[in-house]
């Protein structure tokens, strides 16, 4: 199934190049070269592309972003899952203080025992419970009702879970289009019926012998911006000595 097709329904008047010009103005502004970019003016045109692609592909999940054919638009959301699955990142930041919150106020204004809330959240450790009640200032609490405190925990605990999942599964697909992309693998033909194509090892090694051109070459810094990284971790991956990579080698061998 070529998803890059799909219409919207009730929206046939609207084509996918228009839903999706966000998205490509995006890539087209991440990758300029170094002297015309304007870095100020990214952070809002990837929040209109990443609109753009939950619109048009549906809302992000690892299993969403396997159906996407083209590569650009599947790492994008890839890089948007595993970003926001970092442990400091502001997402995960405020879900904790806002979890911690519910936590305290449940024990200390109505009385619920620590067992009574890992219940509820569905939690599958009492001590995201425990570190909650134990953190923190526990007499700047504001004022909920118990029910607003019930519902915030319960949810911001399942989001909680659910990014973190969601950055695990993502992780390894974003790193593997790191090395794909950055060797030239995908290829780009428009007047084909799928646009994008793979290149076998057997077709990238008779390219190179024949000094025929492979797909495009991304650099470090263009992934950095698409995937919402570094740059360092980019070159990491790239040369196989990220973290992940060498606990991965480590457990293998």
């Amino acid at each position: 199934m070529n998803t890059d097709v799909i219409t919207m329904e009730n929206n046939d008047s609207i084509t996918v190049a228009e839903k999706l010009h966000p998205v490509e103005n995006y890539i087209e502004e991440a990758t300029l070269p170094s002297r015309q970019l304007k870095l100020k003016e990214l952070p809002p045109l990837r929040a209109e592309a990443l609109t753009a692609l939950e619109e048009h592909y549906g809302t992000f999940s690892p299993e969403v972003a396997d159906r996407i054919e083209n590569p650009i638009h599947r790492f994008i959301m890839l890089g948007e899952m595993s970003s926001k699955a970092w442990g400091k990142s502001r997402r995960m930041d405020k879900l904790r203080a806002d979890r911690r919150t519910a936590i305290q106020i449940l024990y200390y204004d109505y009385g619920w025992k620590p067992m009574q809330m890992v219940r509820h959240m569905e939690a599958d450790d009492r001590r995201v419970v425990d570190f909650a009640i134990l953190a923190g200032d526990k007499e700047q609490r504001p004022s909920w009702s118990e029910q607003r405190a019930m519902d915030v925990a319960k949810r911001t605990h399942a989001d909680y879970v659910r990014t973190v999942n969601y950055g695990d599964a993502a992780r390894p697909e974003r790193d593997r289009l790191i090395l794909e992309l950055s060797e030239g693998r995908w290829e780009f033909k428009a007047t084909r019926k799928k646009p994008w194509k793979r290149l076998s090892d057997e077709e990238m090694e008779r390219r190179r012998e024949a000094k025929k051109p492979l797909g495009r070459i991304w650099t470090n810094a263009e992934l950095s911006r698409l995937g919402h990284m570094s740059s360092a971790a980019v070159a990491q991956i790239r040369t196989h000595t990220a973290p992940s990579m060498r606990r991965l080698a480590a457990a293998a061998a």
